[in-house]
């Protein structure tokens, strides 16, 4: 859920609250006009004192909507404390019906209205307020309910996004080794035909691997994960002298896009090793990264091989979907196509900048 999600909801919910009392007290005043009209009163004129009257008798309970809802959440009705939760639900009720109705009743009492509660006489007003307090309880448990529901729909909402935590910690973990790995025995095969190279190599390596070992979050703006690939690929070209042909188009609003870390490292350690290494004459890699309204398209392509090789265990590509799919769901797409002259991998995500809610 994005940042600007749960305000939203809050929103909708005292929304919900606010239609609720209105719609309540119109059905009152429905029912107490239609108990005027079977006593032979007629038919009379829709009466808007007995509305705010109405309205106010039951403001008490929007008011203490807040306390309900925060015993939801610190007693909530499960599988590990439902007893204890119903009595203290239970308690709370013999404790705010009859306080909730007797301030409702005390405000109705503010206004003049013909056989209304302005006209109940002070020694009557308990005797009231239990009879009230009846009518009462299908509202408590009503408002209890809905901040039960809320309060477990938050606990859900909280163990999903840990699990998409302990998954998306998962799926880095596996690329840190399957990168480092891969990279250095491209550098011990080259430490035997050229060791001042493979030296080289070793110091842009140690370079990369702090910063890949670096814990930064979620998302990175996509400026840093094109400087880290960028990175990568003169590694490459220390290990693949003037093979390798790399371009970046990348639109100006695009650059502070946030995305997964090391999102496009494995991509482009698949077209090199998969791609630009086994042609004799190298070949070109382009990456080019466009926000279309509210999304991110970004597009990787690059030469095929000279000759079909047999495909390798596609850990980077489905790793890559895999962390996608975990922080958006099926917001994402994540598509390869191949041809016998180049590959292409597209990437589709939601457009957000690092540190915002999504747009």
């Amino acid at each position: 859920m994005s940042a600007g999600a749960a305000p939203n909801r809050h929103f909708f919910i005292a929304g919900a609250f606010l239609a609720a009392w209105v719609l309540l007290a119109l059905a009152s005043v429905h029912a107490l006009m239609a108990s005027r009209q079977v006593a032979g009163q007629g038919a009379p004129p829709f009466d808007w004192l007995l509305l705010a009257s109405e309205l106010l008798r039951l403001s008490p309970w929007v008011a203490a909507a807040p306390l309900l809802f925060w015993l939801a959440r610190r007693f909530p009705i499960s599988e590990q404390g439902t007893a204890r939760a119903i009595v203290v639900h239970a308690l709370a009720a013999v404790v705010l019906i009859p306080l909730v109705t007797l301030c409702g009743i005390l405000l109705a009492r503010t206004i003049e209205i013909p056989n209304g509660f302005s006209s109940l006489k002070p020694d009557r007003i308990l005797w009231a307020t239990i009879m009230m307090s009846l009518y009462g309880l299908p509202i408590y448990i009503s408002v209890a309910a809905t901040g039960q529901a809320n309060a477990y729909f938050e606990r859900y909402r909280i163990r999903e996004r840990l699990l998409a935590q302990a998954q998306l910690r998962a799926l880095q973990a596996q690329i840190n080794p399957h990168f480092l790995f891969n990279t250095l025995n491209a550098i011990a095969a080259l430490g035997h035909r050229d060791p001042s190279r493979a030296e080289i190599a070793l110091s842009r390596l140690s370079e990369l691997i702090r910063t890949a070992l670096a814990d930064r979050g979620q998302t990175v703006p996509l400026k840093d994960e094109i400087a880290f690939v960028r990175g990568y690929i003169d590694l490459y070209e220390v290990l693949l002298p003037e093979k390798i042909r790399a371009t970046f188009d990348v639109d100006d609003e695009a650059w502070n896009a946030a995305v997964p870390p090391m999102l496009l490292q494995p991509l482009i350690e698949n077209a090199i090793v998969h791609g630009i290494a086994k042609r004799a004459q190298g070949g070109g890699i382009g990456l080019t990264a466009r926000k279309d309204g509210g999304r991110l398209t970004i597009a990787l392509v690059n030469d095929a091989a000279d000759k079909p090789t047999t495909p390798g265990n596609a850990v980077g590509l489905a790793n890559v979907r895999e962390r996608l799919r975990a922080l958006y769901g099926n917001a994402q797409a994540c598509e390869l196509t191949a041809t016998v002259e180049r590959a292409t991998v597209t990437l589709s995500l939601p457009f957000t900048r690092v540190g915002a809610a999504r747009e």
